[in-house]
């Protein structure tokens, strides 16, 4: 499912985008549906909070599948023009009305690696998704009220986990995938060549198959 001002869901009501109000929206959302065991995947941000849920409810996650996750520092790792232009205060009014096609494009050949595959029909329906009423305010809140300092809960999580990475990943290095192998007991690791941020993207059938192997295993 999509989450608060990200694809179709819109935003926050009360504008609160922190690390606790979407881990209570994942757990509304599973309570809302009687779910009360699940595997669970996510990734870049959907990755930190699925892991997040994992050491917070581990009496409701079966399985975990992180792809290119957050959840350690940057560091030295260069941060895209996109998130940088959010942080800026007086860009912001800007960016909550426009959006060229360009900066667009930009940001989805940042994620892909094969730019072949970025189409015209690709950018148009990020820009879709990202024009939808309130997510561009909602992306900007949630870039501004997010912080990534609970790294050092990542060694609580405790059930199996799939660690999946793109090893050509501009936006959250592939040298975090290691770390968070050693850093989660119970995990395997896999890393795809000639690969970037959303391989559930560009390579749907092949990584899909390696989570549902995962899964049975």
């Amino acid at each position: 499912f999509d989450l608060p001002a990200f694809g179709i869901t819109g935003p926050e009501p009360n504008g609160v985008y922190t690390r606790e109000r979407y881990l209570k929206f994942v757990d509304d959302v599973l309570n809302r549906l009687g779910i009360d065991s699940c595997y669970m995947a996510g990734n870049s941000f959907g990755g930190y909070l699925t892991w997040s849920y994992a050491v917070q409810h581990p009496e409701k996650v079966k399985k975990i599948a992180i792809l290119n996750s957050s959840g350690y520092p940057r560091g030295d790792q260069p941060t895209p023009i996109s998130f940088k232009m959010q942080k800026l205060e007086w860009m912001r009014p800007i960016l909550t009305h426009i959006t060229p096609r360009s900066l667009v494009r930009k940001s989805v050949k940042v994620v892909y690696y094969d730019d072949d595959k970025v189409t015209e029909d690709l950018v148009t329906r990020y820009m879709e998704l990202l024009l939808r009423e309130g997510n561009r305010g909602g992306l900007m809140g949630k870039t501004q009220q997010i912080t990534y300092d609970h790294s050092d809960e990542i060694k609580q999580v405790k059930c199996p986990t799939l660690i999946i990475w793109g090893d050509q990943d501009m936006l959250v290095n592939v040298d975090a995938a290691p770390r968070f192998h050693e850093d989660i007991p119970n995990s395997e690791l896999l890393i795809y060549e000639h690969m970037g941020h959303v391989p559930m993207e560009e390579i749907p059938e092949r990584s899909v198959n390696d989570f549902m192997a995962f899964l049975k295993r």
